[in-house]
């Protein structure tokens, strides 16, 4: 099902000094539909910060799901401050389960998700 989410009512999560946040990608959501200027849509992550375990939703909008997710989801991932984009809609759309429901003040994060290589 096709969500409008309303970013106004998460919170942005804060990085601390850092130049990434290392995460576990735990659930992918993805939605390649091509973004237009009446559509904002995104790919959701579900991730767990690798230090502290919280849970950080991700959305990179009109992106294309990475294959090295599909291939090895297990692997180690981050988030770059370099890739967090400051300017973010009002709302975007997300494609997830009828049921699904991003927690009250939930931590997001508009960005890509990077591989994280030896």
């Amino acid at each position: 099902m096709v969500r409008a989410v309303r970013t106004e009512d998460f919170d942005l999560a804060v990085f601390k000094d850092s130049l990434l946040m290392g995460v576990r990608v735990l659930k992918t959501y993805g939605y390649e539909k091509t973004c237009d200027k009446k559509m904002n849509n995104a790919n959701l992550y579900i991730c767990a910060d690798i230090i502290t375990g919280d849970t950080i939703y991700m959305f990179d909008p009109c992106g294309k799901v990475p294959s090295f997710i599909e291939i090895n989801p297990d692997e180690g991932f981050a988030i770059l401050t370099e890739n967090i984009k400051t300017e973010i809609p009002d709302f975007v759309n997300i494609l997830v389960p009828y049921a699904f429901k991003l927690p009250p003040h939930a931590k997001v994060v508009f960005s890509e998700i990077t591989r994280l290589e030896d």
